[in-house]
């Protein structure tokens, strides 16, 4: 299941099902401070993805105060990074990519859907970085991703794809020249390399 919904216990948040559960102690910790001022709780709509086994269920949309979540994913730690992941996340697409720069060089598998669902959605800022980091070559945490999560992945392309052409065939007379496809493509190549080696 790619999307569903998804309504926490009383001892959890909806973020904490966002992470592998080994990080639920830093996840609520880095939550308690985001939760402060935001104008609602996260969405009950989840994209839910597979990590190492692991079902994570990832929110849609935050609603944290973007001055704190700034200075929150300013740290170069656990908890900042797991403010940059939910930054992903955030209903202005300024701060998503804001919180996009600051993962991509970050060596974490959690990390992964948070960057890899930005190409499915429409801010061509936010998935330039994204195609630009692939185009240097694409990382094994990665490839292992899209290897748990094929069908994820091909839906992200038809999401791709149908942003495209509803805002942006103005700009790339073809899909195939539309940065978030490019990406999603190279990725696709690239798992099907490792794949053929091990053949």
């Amino acid at each position: 299941m790619i999307f569903s919904f998804s309504r926490p216990s009383e001892v959890e948040t909806a973020e904490t099902r966002a992470f592998p559960i080994a990080m639920v102690k830093s996840v609520k910790s880095a939550v308690q401070t985001l939760a402060t001022g935001q104008m609602h709780p996260p969405t009950d709509a989840v994209i839910s993805v597979c990590i190492a086994e692991e079902i994570l269920n990832i929110p849609y949309r935050v609603y944290y105060d973007k001055h704190s979540l700034l200075k929150a994913t300013n740290t170069s730690d656990e908890r900042g990074w797991i403010s940059s992941c939910l930054g992903t996340r955030h209903y202005d697409g300024f701060v998503r990519e804001q919180c996009l720069r600051r993962l991509l060089p970050i060596d974490e598998m959690w990390v992964v859907p948070f960057v890899v669902q930005l190409l499915g959605e429409y801010v061509i800022e936010v998935s330039q970085p994204i195609y630009e980091r692939f185009n240097d070559g694409i990382e094994a945490k990665y490839i292992n991703f899209f290897e748990q999560n094929p069908k994820y992945c091909q839906y992200l392309e038809c999401r791709a794809i149908s942003y495209w052409n509803e805002y942006y065939r103005y700009r790339f007379a073809k899909h195939k020249d539309y940065p978030a496809f490019k990406a999603l493509v190279a990725l696709k190549k690239a798992a099907a390399s490792v794949d053929n080696k091990d053949a």
